[in-house]
């Protein structure tokens, strides 16, 4: 397990799917990029990918930088589909999986009955810490 930030992070490994969005002048957005968590925390998410760039548009990086880039993130949970937005706080290459990256995730926001699935896999993943 990396320790990235001050919150606690369980080693948790769901599908999720991922669109990057650019939101400047207009609103562009990648097609549907795959992977699975690496971590979770009160705070963000560690996601595995291959992919860090589609359809011109890079998971850290503005192409104009100054527009805000996000991630919109459905993480297929046993406690249900819970969809959040999220900024790429770093990347890495990551090596000794079937995955090339790592992505650090702050999350940004999420509905409230989102919220309450992302606590229970939370507290599910401290119950049974990998």
């Amino acid at each position: 397990m990396l320790e990235w930030g001050t919150s606690h992070r369980y080693a948790v490994s769901v599908p999720v799917t991922f669109r990057i969005v650019v939101s400047g002048r207009e609103r562009r957005a990648s097609r549907t990029i795959t992977g699975i968590t690496y971590d979770i925390s009160e705070t963000g998410i560690g996601l595995l990918t291959n992919t860090i760039s589609a359809d011109g548009l890079h998971v850290y990086f503005s192409n104009d930088m100054t527009s805000q880039t996000l991630l919109e993130i459905e993480i297929q949970a046993p406690e249900g589909r819970i969809v959040t937005v999220g900024q790429t706080s770093r990347y890495l290459k990551f090596d000794g999986s079937n995955y090339s990256y790592l992505l650090g995730v702050k999350l940004m926001g999420m509905s409230v009955s989102d919220r309450s699935r992302f606590e229970r896999l939370l507290e599910s993943a401290s119950k049974n810490p990998a």
